[in-house]
Order: C-alpha cells, then structure tokens, then sequence
C-alpha cells in the first residue's frame, strides 16, 4: 500500500523519467503492439519498492506522455519507508498503467521486477532483456531452482546496484550489477553455509527476451514480432521454432561457434516437451549468443569461467548458460565469478574478440 501527500494540491502523476541506472521498482508493462519506447516509469530516487503491474493491452493505444509541467515533489510512504521523489503533474487514468521505459542516452537500464530479488528487466539500445541471477544452483547431490525469487537486502552502489539473498543452512549468494554500454556487467559469489563441502557448484543464468504476465508484460520485437500472442508459451514456440534453429550459437574454447538448438532441421515444439533441453558435455563453452530477425543486433550471454550450454526449449523465449563457480566449496568457503549480457549491432567476429578479452582477464 502506498499513501502519498502531495504538495499543491492532490494530483495523479506518473513518475519521471530515469535520474539513475538502476530503479527498484517492479514492472510488469502493457504492450503497445511489443516493446515500447515511451516515458519511462524509473525515479530520481535510486530505490523505490512500489509494486507494478498493467494489464495487457497488446494492440491497444499507447500510453500518454508525461505532461510537460514542471515537477514537483510528493512524500511516499511505501512498505513503512519515508522518502522523496518527483512526480509529473499529470497521470494515466489508471494508475499503475505505467510505460515500458525509454532508455536516456547509451548506458543500459535496469528495473527490478520484483521487490528484492535478483530478478531484473534491462534495456539497451536493442530493446529489452530479462535477467535471472542466477535461476539455479546446483552441486552433488543439490539442486536449487527459482533463486531469482528468493527475497533478500538491495541498494544502490556506486557502480550500478549489489544484493545478497540465502539458502538458510545452505549457501549464501552475493550479487553485482553494474550497467554499461548496451549491456551489464554481472558478478556473482557463492558461499557455502552448510556443514559440508559443496562439490562441483555451478549456477543456471537465464536471460529471456520477453517478460509476460497474465496481467501484462513487454516482449523484445527484435526477437519476437508483435505479431505474435503475447503468451510465453506461444513466445515460446516461436523462439524454438524460428528465432532459434541454425541461429543460436555458443562459443567454445575447442570447435569456436557452435549450434545449439537440439534439432535445428526438426524444431517441432509438438515433437518434445515443453521444457525439454540437452546440456553440452564438457565445460568448453564460455558464451552464447543469437540474431535478431533483421540481423541487426546480436543478444549474448558470457562468463569468464567454464561453461555448459543449454539447448533452448520451448517453454519461454530465453537462453541459458550454466557457469562453473568451484569444484569444491568447503564450509565458509566462496567463489565468484564475472559475466556479460547484452545486446550489440557488432558482428560476431567482434563478440568473439570480446569473449576472448573479458576471459583473458580472470
């Protein structure tokens, strides 16, 4: 619940544009036909825990722009924490109808989608992508999923945005984010806080390019058309079926690129179940990475640790790598590790350089 006393008079505004790289607040966007780039929701305040949500609205009109008054400033109460921000003087009808954000300049922009977790939506210059830091983690005779939901403590940092979230009696995770240009440096610690030894720990990132919700969501149209429902299991299909096959590659230390849908000549979604994947053998892979239909921009995933890919599936329209973090994680004992996600209009030669550049210096 948020009480809000405004100063002048009560009025109904969205809030302004991004001040800083990083807002807290969770979105869930209306679709104006895809991705849409219109005022941006984000506050000068670098942390706001307000909940977001929008219907769907795929095909609808968009929203207004933010009136061209000057701000002023109102007093939020949220979640018990007191604090200034600035409103415009004019709001959508609907007050948690808020925009899909409209990125300021190059450096990438990050909006927490659910209140402190290390589950983030990112926007560059080739639209928008999901993050989950990690989805799982897993070691012998341990496997954890939907970490990215795991409430843990946030703030803004210096250089982008920091948390730490738990497995209570289990491991404790520690993550940064910073935003650059068209894209955001990741780095990830794992420690143990169990009574044993954690062998062969590894991690699953997961970086979709949608985020869809029954009551709304946005979808990247760079990878995925307007034209096509915005329900990410038909996101889904679409993304195995024709984004995907012969497209999708990874980059390996021995063979270079390599493909990685599972049956690119068959890429049936009716043929395999829905969340059916194969896991590349070995740990030579140390990133991913996939076109977008028009050729233009190359979304990728990299860490400059050992690697598995995974085959995409068709449950979502999202690419996963799985990170080596330690062979061996005594009690007390951490590893971090360091990647990259973005989205560039360089060539994948130019990725390759990258990739060969950011591992170097591990």
């Amino acid at each position: 619940m948020r009480i809000a006393v405004f100063l002048g008079g009560f009025r109904k505004a969205p809030s302004p544009p991004w001040q800083s790289p990083v807002d807290f607040t969770p979105m869930s966007r209306s679709f104006t036909g895809g991705f849409r780039k219109a005022p941006s929701p984000p506050w000068q305040s670098p942390v706001d825990f307000t909940p977001m949500s929008s219907p769907a609205a795929r095909g609808g009109a968009a929203a207004s722009h933010a009136s061209e008054q000057a701000p002023f400033w109102r007093i939020a109460l949220v979640l018990g924490l007191v604090f200034c921000v600035p409103v415009e003087a004019q709001e959508a009808q609907n007050a948690e109808d808020r925009p899909a954000p409209e990125r300021q300049g190059k450096t990438a922009r990050i909006v927490q989608f659910e209140p402190n977790t290390s589950y983030f939506d990112v926007f560059v210059d080739g639209g928008g992508f999901g993050l989950l830091l990690p989805e799982v983690i897993e070691a012998d005779g341990l496997y954890r999923p939907t970490l990215h939901t795991i409430r843990g403590t946030w703030k803004q940092s210096a250089e982008g945005v920091e948390g730490t979230f738990s497995r209570p009696e289990e491991f404790d995770i520690a993550v940064k984010i910073q935003p650059r240009v068209d894209e955001v440096l990741m780095s990830m610690t794992v420690k143990n806080t169990s009574q044993r030894p954690l062998k062969n720990v590894r991690a699953n990132v997961c970086t979709p390019v949608n985020c869809l919700r029954k009551n709304g969501g946005w979808a990247n149209e760079n990878f995925v058309p307007a034209t096509v429902e915005p329900d990410r299991y038909v996101h889904g299909k679409y993304w195995y079926r024709k984004v995907t096959p012969k497209r999708l590659h990874a980059w390996t230390t021995d063979q270079g690129w390599v493909g990685m849908h599972a049956f690119p000549d068959d890429p049936d979604p009716g043929k395999v179940a829905r969340y059916f994947h194969r896991v590349s053998h070995g740990d030579t892979t140390r990133a991913c990475a996939v076109p977008s239909l028009d050729g233009k921009f190359l979304f990728y995933q990299l860490w400059d640790t050992p690697s598995k890919h995974q085959s995409p599936f068709h449950g979502n329209a999202c690419m996963h790598l799985r990170p080596f973090v330690a062979s061996v994680l005594e009690p007390g004992q951490s590893a971090t590790i360091r990647g990259l996600t973005g989205i560039t209009t360089g060539s994948r030669e130019e990725l390759t350089e990258k990739i060969q550049s950011f591992c170097k210096k591990r």
